[in-house]
């Protein structure tokens, strides 16, 4: 990707997110989330984001979960009633029978603020 200015990141990364070819495919949709957070790694502002990235919560993808972990634990105090939408996620995660679903959901939650 090449060099943006931050508000063209957000664009850019939003398209990706919402497009729905990218949204069939899993492993293009792990990139996306993954581009999020290195942009969120390297200082660029993507609390815009935080809609796309809930809905990219919904998946029994384990890297990609704990990947939206990140980023919500991070961004969850800027949207207080977003926030509330993931703590429902987050409790069916709990319930996974995977443990590592289960610990990520449960450090996730207890982390948010």
């Amino acid at each position: 990707m090449p060099y943006l200015s931050g508000k063209e990141t957000v664009k850019e990364l939003r398209r990706a997110l919402s497009n729905p070819n990218i949204q069939s495919d899993p492993l293009r949709y792990r990139n996306s989330v993954l581009k999020v957070i290195r942009a969120m790694s390297q200082g660029v502002d993507v609390s815009d984001l935080f809609s796309e990235m809930v809905k990219a919560c919904a998946t029994v993808d384990v890297v990609q979960k704990k990947l939206v972990y990140v980023f919500l634990c991070c961004y969850a105090h800027l949207n207080p009633e977003l926030s509330l939408l993931v703590v429902n996620t987050l409790r069916k995660d709990c319930l996974d029978p995977n443990p590592m679903v289960r610990s990520l959901a449960l450090r996730s939650m207890t982390n948010l603020r």
